[in-house]
């Protein structure tokens, strides 16, 4: 791990150390401080909180390791995906309302000990590089729908309560998960499925299947190093272009900032302000009308592939090279430019591909190496035929002889593909295979599929089955369901628990909930087991009591709380309960002491509430 990355995990630790009232937490975040600190503290001292916050220094405490799994916070809406070789992903599903940065879906890499995505991270609150670049989703490793139209002026981000973590795959040869997020932009579809494939000791390569159903432009984004690099493109062509910012392409009107010299990019300096201001420009808090962040990005040109795919390559200071491969239509447009870190110091290449198809499959396979270190590594990508509907297939080829083969569908159904050696049968959503060079399969995995069939052998998948909550304790933060065959064979042969009396899991398992099979979900960690009689009792890691309040006053579908709910932005569709009888189901977040619910009982003023997230009757399933 690098020290920049593990100074901010520390310096997060710090912070619930010593303000979380709740003393696992505090237990867990000291730990965390004792294992780092010894890594860390000839970095320490740069901010105010390595001074002014006591430090819990231990001797000879046990060394900081990562975790070997997946971690899912399914409240916060951040998923972090790991494998063998500490390459490692995350991405979040959760409200705009942490921090205000329009990340949802964007992903954080880790590879080779660092942080190569170059997230944009945190500066100064309230600038201009804050409100018109560092908080827009360009700036961020996801797409943009419609060019973010709806951004008012002044806004930092869309409004948002949340999305979900849809599935998640583990096991030693590949580890997959899916986040789901279409209310984001109001479209059909908005997910993203991420993979991590080792091809080797110290080797792995990230795939990525964004799929967007119902916008009318779609702009992937990517970029990648903190440090100075460039960026060369390979299987295109050059377009001739009069633009100069990405927000100047096919404006009828020219913007007064799409030219040399004058982008926001450009200008951005020292205190996050710009270097001289233009016409009605204010030095702090200032965004313009086009809210997109689309005008920091400069020196854009364009680029038009008449093959299946292209490559992208970013060849650091340091050393180190990310190559990017993709499948791409003949319609895509495809850019560069550059764009400024947030005080402007630092000038770094950006890739973006646009689509105006309706339904868009963006399908990218990315390997980062120490160029000095003879590493396997990824040569090319390949688009395979397949039947079935909104099906895209691949192969990845590497150094190794081995091959790789991917299918994705964002809906379940049929799939077959046609291979190098023969055809292969998926029954669900996703799959991978991997063969030598003569067509020998290696290793296998029915990602998010209920059987496979290739060259005769027949794989087995998980039926992802939905069970009914029948009971719950809320002080134990347990849930109940009712114990059938199926509930046996899924612990027996899925998850390998064993099935009598109470045990703590001997690995680590997440559950999604929902109010209806295939209703949007949350996502919860199994921490202890227990089978009763004709039942099966689930203690949670977390407790599914959101939040508490005391009622100011309701009128009509408003209440108002005595006291801010901070976080009451991803609470839409949760229900909220008085201790008086009051009922309801809140819809929108107004203000932080004001929300606004669908009424099924009324409150009185002085009554205490709760925001729940499950209650009997809700659906459970096993990611």
């Amino acid at each position: 791990m690098d020290k920049k990355t593990a100074g901010e995990i520390y310096r997060s630790a710090l912070h619930f150390y010593h303000f979380s009232s709740d003393s696992t937490i505090k237990n867990e975040a000291r730990d965390c401080l004792q294992r780092l600190y010894p890594l860390i503290s000839d970095e320490l001292g740069t901010r105010g909180v390595d001074l002014f916050l006591s430090h819990p220094i231990k001797k000879n405490s046990l060394p900081f390791s990562l975790p070997k799994n997946a971690t899912i916070t399914g409240q916060a809406g951040i998923g972090i995906l790991r494998d063998a070789n500490e390459t490692t992903v995350l991405m979040k599903t959760g409200a705009n309302t942490t921090h205000s940065h329009d990340d949802v879906l964007a992903y954080m890499y880790y590879a080779c000990g660092k942080e190569v995505s170059a997230d944009m991270g945190y500066g100064i609150y309230g600038t201009n590089g804050h409100n018109g670049w560092g908080t827009k989703s360009i700036a961020h490793n996801t797409v943009v729908v419609n060019s973010d139209e709806g951004m008012k002026k002044g806004q930092k981000c869309k409004p948002f309560s949340g999305g979900e973590f849809s599935f998640l795959y583990e096991s030693d040869t590949v580890n997959v998960y899916e986040g789901k997020a279409p209310h984001l932009y109001g479209i059909d579809s908005f997910q993203r499925m991420i993979g991590i494939a080792p091809i080797a000791a110290s080797s792995s390569y990230v795939i990525d299947f964004f799929y967007i159903e119902g916008a009318r432009t779609c702009d992937y984004a990517f970029h990648a190093f903190q440090e100075d690099s460039e960026l060369e493109l390979t299987n295109v062509e050059k377009v001739l272009a009069n633009h100069w910012t990405l927000a100047g392409i096919d404006e009828q009107k020219k913007l007064y900032y799409d030219e040399h010299e004058k982008s926001f990019g450009e200008r951005l300096t020292t205190g996050e302000t710009f270097s001289t201001l233009l016409e009605q420009e204010k030095a702090q808090g200032w965004t313009p009308d086009k809210n997109n962040g689309y005008g920091f990005i400069y020196d854009v040109k364009e680029y038009k592939s008449f093959r299946d795919g292209f490559t992208a390559a970013w060849k650091s200071v340091d050393g180190y090279r990310l190559t990017w491969m993709g499948l791409c239509d003949r319609s895509d447009r495809i850019f560069t430019g550059m764009y400024p870190s947030l005080d402007g110091r630092q000038k770094r290449p950006m890739l973006i591909v646009r689509s105006d198809r309706k339904n868009k499959q963006f399908v990218s396979v990315v390997h980062t190496k120490k160029r000095s270190l003879s590493q396997a590594e990824v040569l090319r990508i390949e688009r395979l035929s397949c039947r079935g509907s909104q099906v895209t297939a691949l192969a990845v080829y590497t150094t190794t002889e081995m091959t790789d083969f991917w299918v994705y569908s964002p809906v379940a159904q049929k799939m077959s593909i046609r291979t190098s050696f023969g055809e292969w049968s998926v029954e669900g959503r996703c799959g991978w295979i991997r063969t030598d060079n003569k067509g020998k399969i290696i290793a296998s995995a029915c990602v998010q599929a209920s059987s496979m069939q290739f060259q005769g052998k027949q794989m087995k998948g998980k039926k992802n089955t939905w069970f009914e909550i029948t009971g719950m304790n809320e002080e134990e933060n347990s849930l109940a369901l009712t114990w059938d065959r199926e509930v046996d064979e899924l612990l027996d042969e899925e998850l390998h628990e064993k099935l009598d009396g109470r045990w703590p899991c001997n690995k680590i398992h997440y559950v999604r909930i929902a109010p209806l099979p295939h209703a949007q979900s949350v996502v919860y960690q199994v921490q202890e087991m227990e089978k009763r009689e004709n039942k099966l009792k689930m203690i949670l890691r977390d407790s599914f009591t959101l939040s508490k309040g005391i009622v100011e006053s309701c009128k009509k579908n408003r209440l108002s709380s005595l006291y801010p709910l901070p976080l009451a932005a991803s609470f839409a569709g949760k229900k909220i309960i008085g201790d008086k009888g009051g009922r309801g189901t809140i819809t929108k977040c107004l203000s932080l002491k004001e929300i606004e619910i669908k009424i099924q009982h009324s409150f009185e003023k002085g009554e205490t509430f709760k925001i729940i997230d499950i209650e009997p009757g809700y659906y459970l399933q096993w990611l």
